[in-house]
């Protein structure tokens, strides 16, 4: 039985967005099993005392150390040498295998050392790339073509591309929806067509990059978790360096105030501020943060890859969450990943010399974006308020709780589409 569009769940769907790692799925009476997680016991256990053991856990390193350039380097070694390893074990098939390429350093990483270790066999024509790209007038902004030409170039490797069709747009949403079953935080138009675009090809396994940013502070927001943790001096130094990333300033200005706050105030002063005053969950540590961020937004991305690579029965590998290079890198003091104004500094370091610099060291980062804005106020506008119109969760809401802004709509379309496809309107 579908969960009623009068739940909590979908309610909560609406102002929160997607949360894989919560327990509660779309559907009544269906629960995720905890990750790192087992059970044992009988059949009737399940039913009347179903208790769950953690088998694993993430230990981040919380200790403050001061960044140190000969660490560093052994800290980028020890890093290349796992990811190798972890590439290594997951070549191992009796299909040909490819990679997902967004053009970022995270995905390029994979598909270099996929290269090295296929020409040390002397079979480095084996492997090939995959891509969305996005080249039609007033979806350019999204388009990374540019970076992952230059890797295809550099490593001689073929690059399969493949641009979105707007017009085929709210059916590929409708079928991703079929398969995700519950509804995501956007159409994942980028990776649906990534794996749309493998299964034209005889490629059965495919490795990406997923998991790498959650790790290593990739996102922007983590600057702000990050710059609390330094003294006066640092914090000055630190976040002038940061401000040269683009649209960095609100996370630099966030973390500079509350860095400044501990100094003055200290650590008791600023908890208490934070909690009781201003009530506001934030712990400014950002190695705490990255674990925390591993155990739930992470779960949600990689539920995604999962169900959109197996829809069409595509095995998706993901080095970077061999267990290895997880643990190795939550034990990595917080100074090495973020440095003198980079992100993911030793993920840099490491492919420095390696692969391009226009990759390794380039700060405008993307990561399979969607120009869903373009083609849902363009030439898919009438659908888009149609669906969202047609939401029967929707229309439950006061007029204070309709989104203005144009995520909070789209999460509206994508739920009504959900309930579309689950109310038997359409069958995938």
């Amino acid at each position: 039985m579908f969960v009623s569009t009068k739940s909590s769940i979908a309610q909560s769907y609406l102002k929160l967005g997607c949360r894989e790692y919560l327990k509660e799925t779309a559907f009544e009476n269906i629960y995720r099993f905890d990750f790192a997680h087992y059970f044992e016991g009988d059949i009737e256990e399940i039913f009347h005392n179903f208790k769950l053991n953690r088998y694993w856990d993430i230990k981040p390193n919380l200790r403050g150390e001061k960044f140190d350039q000969r660490k560093a380097k052994e800290y980028a070694e020890k890093y290349y040498n796992l990811l190798e390893d972890a590439v290594r074990i997951r070549l191992r098939a009796d299909v040909k295998i490819g990679s997902a390429l967004s053009g970022g350093l995270d995905s390029s990483s994979i598909v270099y050392i996929i290269n090295k270790l296929l020409k040390a066999q002397k079979k480095e024509e084996l492997q090939e790339t995959f891509s969305s790209v996005y080249k039609s007038e007033g979806t350019e902004r999204c388009d990374e073509s540019q970076f992952i030409n230059i890797i295809a170039k550099k490593l001689n490797v073929k690059s399969n591309q493949i641009e979105p069709k707007e017009e085929e747009i709210p059916s590929e949403i409708e079928k991703m929806i079929w398969h995700l079953e519950n509804p995501p935080e956007n159409s994942l138009m980028s990776s649906w067509h990534t794996y749309k675009l493998i299964s034209s090809t005889d490629v059965k396994v495919v490795l990406n990059g997923q998991g790498a940013d959650e790790q290593f502070a990739g996102y922007l927001g983590y600057i702000q978790y990050y710059l609390p943790s330094l003294s006066l001096l640092n914090l000055i130094k630190e976040s002038l360096a940061l401000l040269k990333i683009k649209d960095s300033w609100r996370y630099v200005l966030k973390g500079f105030l509350i860095g400044l706050y501990r100094i003055i105030f200290g650590d008791k002063i600023l908890n208490f501020t934070l909690k009781k005053v201003l009530k506001k969950n934030f712990e400014p540590d950002l190695n705490k943060k990255l674990a925390e961020d591993i155990k739930t937004g992470l779960v949600t991305l990689l539920h995604y890859d999962d169900h959109t690579s197996m829809a069409y029965s595509i095995e998706s590998r993901l080095p970077f969450m061999d267990y290895r290079v997880v643990e190795s890198l939550a034990s990595m003091p917080a100074c090495y990943k973020i440095h003198n104004g980079w992100t993911k500094y030793i993920a840099r370091l490491a492919f420095d010399g390696k692969l391009p610099d226009d990759i390794v060291w380039r700060k405008d980062k993307m990561g399979w974006p969607i120009p869903e804005k373009t083609w849902f106020e363009g030439e898919l506008k009438r659908w888009f308020y149609d669906k969202i119109n047609s939401c029967e969760i929707c229309k439950m809401l006061r007029e204070s709780e309709i989104p203005k802004r144009f995520n909070e709509k789209l999460r509206m379309l994508i739920l009504s589409v959900w309930e579309d496809v689950f109310n038997g309107s359409k069958n995938g």
